[in-house]
């Protein structure tokens, strides 16, 4: 058999192959869509403070985001509450003398971010600050939004199928 009679007759299969890993890969993704993203830096002009930044979507500042800053001392109630300035900045000085680990988060709902930064008997440890856990809370709400896509990929898929199912039909009536 010619390709060419086989690419004519199974035209609508191979549109349908085609397209399918096209549709997942036009689908956004919950942990990219609105992803926050946090740089610090130590601040050289003053001492044990931490310069935060935070962006939205990766290319815009996050101002006026909403800070929980919780102390090592009682981290379940916030130390210090405040906000981002208009490019998305928030200075941290812990408490002088109080070491361990400090958990600044930083905006809210599925637009949030948290950082763990250890103090020790020096000042803050830069290179061991690391990304915090989310809140089970948090983590629960975002996983019931994380199903949205997979049901429009699905559903296209099977949209798809069918389609391609009804167009050969034709095509051999």
């Amino acid at each position: 058999m010619a390709l060419s009679t086989v690419l004519r007759r199974y035209r609508y299969r191979l549109l349908g192959v085609a397209i399918a890993p096209l549709t997942l890969a036009v689908l956004p993704s919950v942990a990219h869509a609105h992803a926050i993203t946090t740089d610090y830096r130590l601040l050289p002009e003053r001492v044990n403070t931490l310069e935060i930044q935070s962006t939205f979507s990766e290319i815009e500042s996050f101002p006026n985001a909403p800070v929980v800053v919780y102390s090592p001392n009682n981290p379940d109630q916030p130390w210090m509450t405040g906000t981002t300035d208009e490019n998305g900045k928030f200075n941290f000085q812990p408490e002088p003398g109080v070491t361990g680990v400090w958990s600044v988060e930083i905006g809210e709902d599925s637009h949030w971010d948290q950082l763990d930064i250890p103090v020790g008997n020096r000042g803050i440890e830069l290179d061991q600050i690391s990304q915090g856990d989310r809140s089970p809370q948090l983590a629960d709400h975002l996983a019931n939004h994380s199903h949205a896509p997979i049901t429009v990929a699905v559903a296209s898929l099977i949209l798809g199928s069918i389609a391609t199912r009804r167009a050969v039909n034709r095509s051999k009536g």
